[in-house]
């Protein structure tokens, strides 16, 4: 869940590096996903700042596709605005 990245983002040292895989369609506008709003949110607010990311092919599904990762490598700039976050009305993090 996505409150549950916040908090586990936080536990990195700021300033500090996070390095992560995740499923390409996270970052893709589409995606409306809690979880991939929260990344959106992290880099607007400058939280994060992702270096390139590195598309791979991570697996093949059952049915024999593709399946496309991304890995990332950011720099965490400051704690999560949790705060910030419920104000912009991001129902994850409504307690």
């Amino acid at each position: 869940p996505p409150q549950a990245f916040a908090t586990a983002l936080d536990l990195i040292r700021t300033p500090g590096w996070l390095a992560m895989s995740i499923k390409e369609d996270f970052l893709s506008d589409t995606d409306r996903t809690g979880f991939s709003d929260l990344l959106r949110q992290l880099m607007d607010h400058r939280v994060i700042e992702v270096e390139e990311p590195l598309r791979f092919r991570h697996r093949d599904s059952v049915a024999g596709d593709a399946l496309f990762y991304d890995a990332l490598v950011a720099r965490k700039h400051h704690d999560v605005p949790i705060e910030d976050l419920r104000r912009s009305g991001d129902s994850s993090f409504e307690a």
